[in-house]
Protein backbone atom coordinates (compact mmCIF):
# COMPACT_ATOMS: atom_id res chain seq x y z
CA UNK A 1 0.00 0.00 0.00
CA UNK A 2 1.07 3.65 -0.95
CA UNK A 3 -0.57 6.89 0.60
CA UNK A 4 -2.22 9.47 -1.69
CA UNK A 5 -0.14 11.81 -2.55
CA UNK A 6 -0.30 14.47 -5.40
CA UNK A 7 2.20 11.97 -7.25
CA UNK A 8 -0.46 9.32 -7.39
CA UNK A 9 -3.21 12.00 -8.00
CA UNK A 10 -1.03 12.98 -11.30
CA UNK A 11 0.19 9.57 -12.35
CA UNK A 12 -3.67 8.26 -11.93
CA UNK A 13 -4.84 11.75 -13.93
CA UNK A 14 -2.34 10.60 -16.69
CA UNK A 15 -3.14 6.69 -16.59
CA UNK A 16 -6.91 8.00 -17.04
CA UNK A 17 -5.88 10.38 -20.01
CA UNK A 18 -3.94 7.53 -21.62
CA UNK A 19 -7.11 5.06 -21.70
CA UNK A 20 -9.52 7.74 -22.50
CA UNK A 21 -7.17 9.02 -25.82
CA UNK A 22 -7.30 5.67 -26.94
CA UNK A 23 -9.44 4.38 -30.16
CA UNK A 24 -11.52 3.12 -28.86
CA UNK A 25 -11.55 4.74 -25.36
CA UNK A 26 -10.41 2.13 -22.66
CA UNK A 27 -13.04 3.10 -20.12
CA UNK A 28 -11.47 1.99 -17.03
CA UNK A 29 -12.69 1.91 -13.17
CA UNK A 30 -11.59 4.46 -10.94
CA UNK A 31 -9.77 1.90 -8.55
CA UNK A 32 -8.79 0.06 -11.14
CA UNK A 33 -6.63 2.89 -12.30
CA UNK A 34 -5.30 3.75 -9.06
CA UNK A 35 -3.97 0.90 -8.45
CA UNK A 36 -2.38 1.27 -11.86
CA UNK A 37 -1.05 4.67 -10.97
CA UNK A 38 0.03 2.79 -7.39
CA UNK A 39 2.43 0.13 -9.74
CA UNK A 40 3.58 2.82 -11.94
CA UNK A 41 4.76 5.23 -8.84
CA UNK A 42 6.46 1.96 -7.13
CA UNK A 43 8.20 0.67 -9.98
CA UNK A 44 6.34 -2.63 -10.95
CA UNK A 45 6.92 -3.91 -14.16
CA UNK A 46 3.98 -6.99 -14.27
CA UNK A 47 0.93 -6.53 -12.98
CA UNK A 48 -1.43 -9.58 -12.32
CA UNK A 49 -5.50 -8.60 -12.94
CA UNK A 50 -8.25 -10.98 -14.41
CA UNK A 51 -9.99 -8.03 -15.47
CA UNK A 52 -10.82 -7.21 -19.22
CA UNK A 53 -9.98 -3.76 -19.04
CA UNK A 54 -7.42 -3.55 -16.62
CA UNK A 55 -5.46 -5.99 -18.42
CA UNK A 56 -5.81 -3.67 -21.46
CA UNK A 57 -4.96 -0.74 -19.82
CA UNK A 58 -2.22 -2.23 -18.37
CA UNK A 59 -0.42 -3.79 -21.43
CA UNK A 60 -1.11 0.05 -22.75
CA UNK A 61 0.77 1.10 -20.07
CA UNK A 62 3.78 -1.03 -20.78
CA UNK A 63 3.43 -3.90 -17.83
CA UNK A 64 3.61 -7.40 -18.63
CA UNK A 65 0.07 -8.38 -17.90
CA UNK A 66 -0.40 -11.83 -15.94
CA UNK A 67 -1.32 -14.62 -16.33
CA UNK A 68 -0.28 -14.66 -19.87
CA UNK A 69 -3.21 -15.86 -21.17
CA UNK A 70 -6.70 -15.33 -19.85
CA UNK A 71 -9.02 -17.01 -18.64
CA UNK A 72 -6.78 -19.30 -17.56
CA UNK A 73 -7.22 -23.06 -19.60
CA UNK A 74 -8.63 -25.96 -17.32
CA UNK A 75 -5.39 -28.77 -16.75
CA UNK A 76 -6.08 -31.90 -18.89
CA UNK A 77 -8.04 -34.45 -16.27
Amino acid sequence: MIPETAALEQEFGIILNQCYSQSPPIFIRTNDALHLAAAKLVGEQEFVTADTKQRTAAALLGFTVLPAIYPVPSPSP
